[in-house]
């Protein structure tokens, strides 16, 4: 790693939102989605098959079957799951192969607000150059500066408005009425439009917000309406009506009840951001018509990528209008030309409109959760690039990109500093260093996430603050993953903890050492302490230990340690060897093939309440004995092991009546044991075990079995 220009780049090429990288650190970062789920419509449900993202551009763009046809396309799945780095992906492959009579537009995700997508669109030129200038004059009119608090007062009573004239039977005309009472009440306004409520939400989505969410909906969510018992008490003085309708949303009650009042809030959220913003509800629909009118009297054809239909939030439903509508058949007299559209969605909001077109949906692409990480060799890829495009300047990636971007040609950053850590092989033969990481790291680091696996939260969660303790506070490394589930086993953990503790460091530091070893030790390597003859500790160059201050260990460990003989590693090396090397490629590409279920062997499972318990008393039992902490939260295993001596030892034979026992146990109880430093009441206990390494494992022992 150039720490000089990561320093500089790290903010840059991190960015979450692949959207807004630049061309050239898109490309040196880009990997390929091997397995992605595309549903093709099969009328009341989807047949789905896996594709590489290169046969679904085939499919899509080249397929002669489909060359003339309208097709609309959605790319759905999790925040973070990779749907705006497909549709990026997919931006760029036909930027760099535009045919003459294909407009290709990508609405970027942008600030993801309406306003921010409206500007966008009047920046396109097939825009400017529509015929209806009225239109065109509202969008510019809806661009325009207004005050935060005027827009979101304007908000808030447009709802009254909307449900004072609403002319359905959702509501019954007492219960509607009730609902505008409470709605007109200014203790409720306050509640919704408090900073972060709805209201809140869907002024961010309609202005500039530096503060909005990206994967934020602008709607109402059943907690926004949910009230407890202490808001009721603040309605005392409220409207009769307003007290009526606001029991009526106490939580623990009717929740169904709730859920429809959410449903018919939101119901009323599109034409509110639309008469907000003075947008008139065709607008958007008869714009994209004259752009296609125009484009097919040009002899072209129009390319939509939308990232995020949340973008364009108050005129979604006009928006998926237009991009449903054919060129043909009935259309065919409004002379539109031919349009593909690719819609990036979330699962959740895609949930909240997908019934309503399915028939009109030509593909459904899922982009699931854990895809990056299917493949190891993919995954590694990933940090790697990554790693590699944070060293290199701007002009180097930017020239290369301006050549061609042609992987074999791509630059590498040669780190001739971390020549001991592992590195990844590109195809091009060319190798990256993957300091701070090891192969192993980056896989169990994936592996312990708890949810989120998308490259967003790998970017966030991993690399990012790896790679700024590194290159800011390498004797504190990882000190990220502190607080992350050791997968170290318990013997092994063990075993560190001693040898720390008869090292010379001063005993105040003992304990943040021991744990940042621990982390090193549990994502970082084999999991061992093997001492090998090749200079590894655990299956990593032995420098790499001294590098992160953890000389005094190494030294300890090898002092006792045998050291086991290896053989000289073959050229393409093993899973454990030094300074690993990954080869992109030797690994052959994983074939496409259909989801199949195979039968396995079920294993015991494990109640994950069950385990996070164990979790928290095994780390606070490790503080207690390691580093000289209280004992805390041990009452319910003192009663087991109270228990067990109680009904384990056979007291007639030890000369004790029964009735004598009974009488004991029930005036000392759970009191009969107590441990050194218990956090409570240690002086009421009967025996106490000192803090010693039987003890601790006795601690775990039951800390197990309970």
């Amino acid at each position: 790693m150039d720490t000089t220009i990561a320093k500089k780049r790290v903010g840059q090429v991190l960015r979450i939102d692949s959207i807004d990288s630049t061309d050239s650190d898109f490309l040196a970062t880009h990997v390929p989605f091997r397995k992605i789920v595309v549903g093709t419509n099969s009328g009341d449900k989807f047949d789905e098959v896996y594709k590489s993202e290169e046969d679904i551009f085939k499919d899509i763009f080249k397929n002669e079957l489909t060359r003339n046809e309208h097709q609309f396309i959605i790319v759905e799945g999790s925040s973070g799951a990779g749907k705006s780095h497909f549709i990026r992906w997919i931006y760029a492959m036909l930027s760099a192969k535009e045919k003459d009579n294909d407009v290709v537009l990508l609405i970027r995700r942008s600030d993801n607000t309406l306003k921010g997508t409206i500007r966008q669109l009047l920046d396109i030129k097939e825009v400017k150059e529509i015929s209806n200038k009225e239109a065109y004059e509202r969008l510019v009119k809806a661009n325009q500066a207004i005050t935060e608090s005027k827009f979101k007062s304007t908000i808030y009573h447009q709802f009254i408005v909307e449900i004072e004239n609403d002319t359905s039977e959702v509501l019954g005309n007492i219960k509607r009425k009730k609902l505008i009472a409470l709605l007109n009440n200014s203790t409720f306004q306050e509640r919704l439009m408090a900073a972060g409520g709805p209201i809140d939400r869907i002024y961010s989505k309609i202005t500039n917000s530096s503060s909005v969410d990206l994967d934020l909906i602008a709607q109402f969510s059943k907690a926004d309406l949910t009230l407890d018992i202490d808001f009721i008490n603040q309605l005392e003085e409220a409207d009769r009506k307003a007290r009526d309708f606001a029991n009526s949303l106490m939580e623990g009650d009717d929740e169904e009840f709730i859920q429809k009042i959410t449903d018919y809030m939101n119901s009323f959220v599109e034409t509110v951001i639309q008469t907000s913003a003075g947008i008139e509800p065709g607008d958007f629909q008869q714009i994209f018509k004259e752009i296609r009118q125009e484009l097919n009297r040009k002899g072209k054809n129009l390319i939509l990528l939308v990232e995020d239909i949340t973008s364009f939030t108050g005129v979604n439903q006009a928006l998926l209008n237009a991009l449903v509508t054919g060129h043909t058949g009935s259309n065919a007299v409004d002379n539109l030309c031919k349009l593909i559209s690719v819609v990036g969605t979330t699962t959740q909001y895609y949930n909240q409109f997908r019934d309503n077109y399915r028939d009109r949906i030509t593909k459904q692409i899922t982009i699931h959760d854990g895809i990056i990480g299917d493949n190891k060799s993919d995954l590694i890829q990933f940090v790697a690039k990554y790693l590699n495009a944070i060293s290199l300047s701007n002009d180097v990636l930017d020239e290369w990109a301006k050549n061609g971007a042609y992987s074999e040609d791509m630059p590498v950053h040669e780190d001739n500093e971390h020549k001991h850590w592992d590195k990844f092989k590109l195809a091009s033969g060319k190798q990256i260093s993957l300091f701070p990481f090891t192969q192993n790291a980056i896989i169990n680091l994936y592996d312990a996430m708890s949810d989120h696996k998308t490259p967003r939260y790998i970017l966030r969660d991993i690399v990012e603050p790896a790679v700024n303790e590194a290159m800011h506070d390498i004797s504190s490394f990882p000190k990220f993953c502190l607080g992350w589930h050791s997968s170290l086993p318990e013997s092994v953990e063990n075993r560190i903890g001693n040898i720390v503790q008869s090292t010379q460091i001063a005993q105040e530091k003992k304990a943040d050492y021991r744990k940042r070893l621990v982390a090193f030790m549990s994502f970082w390597t084999d999991k061992t302490l093997d001492v090998t003859s090749n200079g590894c500790i655990a299956g990593i160059n032995t420098k790499i230990f001294f590098e992160l201050d953890f000389g005094d260990f190494v030294s300890k460990l090898t002092s006792t340690a045998t050291v086991k003989n290896v053989a000289v590693p073959a050229p393409v090396q093993s899973k454990n060897s030094p300074a690993q090397t990954i080869d992109i490629g030797a690994v052959e590409p994983e074939p496409i093939v259909q989801p199949v279920k195979f039968a396995t062997k079920e294993q015991p499972k494990i109640d994950p309440k069950n385990q996070k318990d164990y979790d928290s008393f095994r780390a606070n039992v490790i503080a207690w004995h390691r580093d000289g902490g209280n004992l805390i939260k041990f009452q319910s295993i003192r009663e087991q092991i109270s228990k067990f001596i109680y009904d384990a030892i056979n007291w007639q034979q030890e000369g004790i009546p029964l009735d004598s026992k009974k009488r004991f146990e029930e005036s000392v109880g759970n009191r009969l044991v107590g441990f050194e430093r218990q956090d409570q009441a240690l002086d009421r206990c009967v025996v106490i075990f000192e803090d010693t390494d039987e003890t601790y494992q006795l601690l775990l022992c039951f800390g197990k079995w309970l």
